[in-house]
Formats: structure tokens, sequence, C-alpha cells
């Protein structure tokens, strides 16, 4: 399934891929980025995939500094991960080449924020029942004087949870993986600090220390 352009820009591996992002994010958070013109070694075909929330205000090449084109970017509420969603995800891993996946959560999000509510009404239930294993094992910062986290961890969690449900239920990504070929990692976009705080790191030699997903009890 590789295609020909892919073979021939072959010379970025998935820890340069990642540099690159967090070198493009300091950009942006510093004002001091190009408007996504960054160029990645002339590469033609896409080498990032980012897994992004609707609610996010702000594009994954903007908030990484990164020329249009080289980012296939897969949107959907709450960044949470389903058949269509991993399909895409192999997709693009083994026809395109890319290198690099990023599973990008956001703070002050509006989907996790209605999930936490129990607003589950129309198809957002099927959503819901996603992000539900990091509201329930997230309820203990709901409490008293630690309120004001359980948003936050909520979102956090299911970040992580994302994560770990893509490298579980994809063989194709795990062998990628095991080869060196693909990395995955998880972030949080600070939508104050436009930073991005990068949360779990499952590079090729870091393919067996990935926990597994929170399920709810």
């Amino acid at each position: 399934m590789k295609s020909q352009i892919n073979q021939l820009y072959s010379n970025l591996d998935a820890h340069q891929v990642y540099n690159i992002l967090k070198e493009g994010n300091k950009r942006f958070a510093k004002n001091t980025g190009n408007g996504g013109k960054a160029r990645m070694q002339r590469r033609e075909d896409p080498a990032i995939i980012v897994l992004s929330c609707i609610d996010c205000p702000d594009l994954p090449e903007t908030i990484f500094d990164i020329e249009q084109g080289k980012i296939l970017n897969i949107c959907i509420a709450g960044n949470v991960v389903n058949d269509e969603v991993l399909g895409s995800i192999e997709y693009a891993c083994k026809a395109t080449g890319a290198q690099l996946i990023v599973v990008l959560g956001h703070t002050k999000c509006g989907v996790v924020k209605e999930a936490c509510e129990g607003n589950a009404e129309g198809h957002f239930s099927q959503l819901f029942k996603k992000i539900q294993p990091a509201v329930e094992s997230s309820k203990a910062y709901g409490l008293g004087e630690n309120n004001y986290l359980y948003l936050e961890k909520v979102t956090y969690t299911n970040v992580i949870n994302s994560t770990a449900e893509i490298m579980q239920r994809s063989p194709v990504i795990n062998e990628l993986c095991s080869e060196g070929k693909v990395g995955l990692v998880a972030g949080m976009f600070n939508l104050e600090s436009r930073r991005v705080h990068f949360v779990r790191e499952v590079l090729p030699q870091h393919i067996r220390e990935l926990p597994p997903a929170e399920k709810a009890g």
C-alpha cells in the first residue's frame, strides 16, 4: 500500500517527527511561529496523524506550526476511538507512510463537560459511552475542594484511554510500532498557555510499556 512518493521521502522516523511537533508548539506558544509553514525536510506525504476534538478552537497545523498538508487531522467529538477512526489511522499509516500518531485533547472541553453532566441525547449517546470510563474513574476529583480538577482529570484520562484503545484494538499499529515505523503519543493542549503537555509516549521501543485503558466499573 505504500505510495511511490513515500518511498522517495522516507528520511524521517517517529522520534524526529515528534521533536518537530514539540518545537513547533513552542514557537506557537511564544508567538514566534510562521503560520504553519514549517518545512519537514521536503517530505510530500503527510507524516503525522492527529486525532483531535471538534471542540478545539485551533487546528493541529496551527498548534504545532506545521506546514499545511503534513498533518492528517481526524476530528471527532471527545477525540474518541471507534472502528471508523481506527480504519482511518491504519489506512494513513499503511498508505501514506505516516510515522507518528497524536491523540490530542484540550482543556475546557465542552464535549467532555457534556459527558460529565450526563447529557447523552441523540447520537451523542454513542460518544458518551466512549467517554464514560474516564468520567467514572475521575469522580473522586468532583468532590469537595477538588471539584475544579474534575473536568480536566476526565479529559486527561480520556486522552490516555483513547491512546491505549488504539494499541489494544489495532494489530496493524502494533506491528508498525514493533517494526519501528510508527510512534504514538498523547497530548493535552492548554487553551490559555497554548502549550501541549505530552502525557504519554509510545515510541517504537516503548510499545510494551502502555497500560490498558480504564473501564467503567
